[in-house]
């Protein structure tokens, strides 16, 4: 069992530009060894949009109807598409590579981290599995997406647990191919996707999926999780990172 340090923001939740600050914040100071491994889980404070680092931000969102609904948009340090995220709650794991969740192979690192997630579901009495390269499925259907990225020496992995999920909401800001086929990208899309609530067919809390992927992650992980906040290198990192991510500069870059 190795020890963790766990950060723990769903309470109050992050902001989109505030999580990308401090994902950061994380890396970096992880990678400097000004921080130890960290395990952080958050909610969204107020629903946002995150698009992949190559993408352009006019493909793949309606930007006019995000500002009329307040809905913000920030831009990720790492690839992948544009997602919706509102009511779900977002886990990091950030190790130096080599660790025990952080082998050199990727898929086999993915395939670890994402048994914290599995045991999680299991608890709640979900039954999921792991769906190469970084997804985990109920059935056929989604409900949690995984990322990874490697810099400086360390793996930091992201991902989502859908809590609830409202397809028509999601694609008035995210574009489809065409406007006729809209109604059918978004009916296959219903059909692709599902929930922690959808699945349990009750509501569920947002602590209470925190504390049952603690408590997952630390039991398929072998973590020891030990409680902590952001540390005073962090906190200033992210301070000047957050600028950085809410600029226009960095959102609608090409």
């Amino acid at each position: 069992m190795e020890k963790f340090r766990f950060i723990d923001t769903v309470k109050k939740g992050l902001d989109g530009f505030s999580l990308l600050a401090y994902n950061e914040a994380i890396l970096q100071n992880v990678a400097l060894g000004k921080s130890p491994p960290t395990f952080h889980l958050n909610r969204p404070a107020a629903a946002g949009v995150s698009v992949g680092y190559y993408q352009n931000v006019a493909d793949e969102v309606d930007i006019a109807m995000c500002k009329k609904l307040g809905i913000i948009i920030g831009r990720r340090y790492y690839g992948g598409g544009a997602i919706y995220q509102e009511n779900e709650i977002e886990y990091s794991i950030c190790q130096a590579i080599g660790g025990h969740l952080s082998p050199v192979d990727v898929l086999t690192s993915y395939k670890l981290i994402c048994e914290g997630v599995i045991q999680s579901l299991l608890i709640l009495g979900i039954n999921s599995t792991f769906k190469p390269v970084n997804d985990i499925i109920v059935g056929n259907k989604k409900i949690s997406g995984n990322a990874q990225t490697r810099r400086n020496g360390v793996l930091f992995q992201q991902g989502t647990i859908i809590l609830d999920v409202d397809v028509d909401k999601m694609f008035t800001v995210l574009k489809v191919p065409a406007e006729k086929v809209k109604q059918k990208h978004i009916n296959d899309i219903k059909q692709c996707v599902t929930s922690v609530n959808q699945e349990l067919q009750k509501k569920i809390s947002f602590e209470e999926l925190s504390a049952t992927l603690r408590y997952g992650f630390a039991t398929a992980c072998s973590l020891f999780l030990e409680e902590d906040t952001f540390n005073d290198d962090e906190e200033k990192y992210a301070e000047r990172a957050r600028i950085v991510f809410s600029a226009d500069t960095w959102t609608y870059k090409r």
